[in-house]
């Protein structure tokens, strides 16, 4: 017997046929009792007889008989959400197509994709269904185009978005969007500054200590102040901030501590998506920042929002700051830069 389904929280529609049974039809209003609640006997009595209608309608339109004006009202909006449901998913695939391209190249550095991945390559069934039981209740456009830019980066890379990001997704109301926005241009990589001019520069633009208990509440910041990003003796760090790309080197000798706020995996995931806009006085307070800690700094503009590969990052032209340089590196400079350290990803 073949069988469709179509479901939400709490509503089912269901069809089929075989040669014994012939055609088959349901509807069912399911665990109403649960999304309704017992918080009164009358609520209670609505769900009894919401159910009662639609097992009502459900044998008529089995038997082929014609449905009470209640019945045909009940059934008239079940078959609307569904459509809703169905055109929602059509501008979703739709938008994911356009933007597959980009989150191919934007998730994944060029060294490691090779050949062209398959479009209708398969994410995990678990992790679509959630995807599809909120995305399909999605009205805003804008909301729209971030759920096809994810399922887009899910097909292109299975695995790079977590069920925490499409929890913090599903939860994201207009207001903490909003500071989001705010958040995805003034980050450091993975962090915020927490210290110095950059956290009074963060905080006039708007994410002050409410707005980060907002972003914190929210599963996007972590919010706290014994937060340290730690960068070991000998490593280095590419960063990005806002269009350009940061580099910290550090001496042989030399562990690096900075004081931050650390964004969550959920915040890493989402922004990897997000288009941003560079803001070059916030960029021209958080070089000096920076060097403050006995850091190397550099920075570069890359081609591409995509990741780089190492052999990528070198073929940059990378510019040594130095305090002497006003105008934030007039000079550029390539591998061993003065003071000590490497200028070399």
């Amino acid at each position: 017997m073949s069988n469709e389904k179509k479901k939400d929280d709490s509503l089912e529609l269901s069809a089929g046929y075989s040669p014994e049974g012939g055609a088959q039809a349901k509807v069912r209003i399911g665990s109403v009792q649960r999304v309704l609640g017992f918080a009164s006997p009358e609520r209670a009595a609505r769900a009894e007889l919401t159910n009662a209608l639609a097992n009502s309608a459900s044998r008529k339109l089995a038997e082929g008989k014609e449905l009470t004006e209640p019945e045909d009202a009940l059934v008239g909006y079940l078959l609307r959400k569904e459509l809703e449901a169905l055109r929602r998913r059509a501008d979703i695939e739709e938008s994911a197509e356009a933007a597959f391209p980009l989150m191919r190249k934007r998730l994944l550095p060029p060294a490691v994709t090779t050949g062209e991945p398959d479009k209708t390559q398969q994410a995990d069934g678990d992790w679509l269904r959630r995807f599809w039981a909120d995305a399909e209740l999605i009205d805003d456009e804008a909301m729209r185009e971030i759920y096809a830019r994810i399922l887009a980066g899910e097909r292109a890379h299975p695995g790079s978005f977590s069920r925490a990001a499409l929890a913090v997704l599903r939860d994201l109301d207009a207001g903490v969007a909003r500071l989001f926005a705010i958040l995805r241009n003034l980050a450091i990589g993975p962090f915020l500054p927490r210290t110095g001019e950059p956290k009074q520069y963060i905080e006039d633009m708007g994410l002050d200590f409410g707005a980060r208990m907002q972003l914190a509440d929210a599963g996007l910041l972590r919010d706290k102040e014994d937060v340290t990003y730690v960068i070991e003796a000998g490593e280095n760090r590419v960063f990005r901030c806002g269009e350009k790309l940061l580099f910290f080197g550090t001496e042989e000798k030399q562990t690096l501590v900075f004081e931050c706020y650390s964004l969550t995996t959920a915040a890493n995931e989402l922004l990897a998506i997000a288009d941003v806009k560079h803001d070059e006085k916030y960029f021209e307070l958080v070089l000096p920042w920076i060097a403050g800690h006995g850091c190397v700094v550099g920075w570069a503009v890359p081609p591409t929002p995509a990741p780089l590969s190492g052999d990528d990052l070198r073929r940059l032209e990378w510019i040594e700051w130095t305090p002497s340089s006003p105008d934030r590196g007039s000079t550029p400079k390539q591998g061993e830069p003065e003071g000590g350290g490497s200028l070399d990803p």
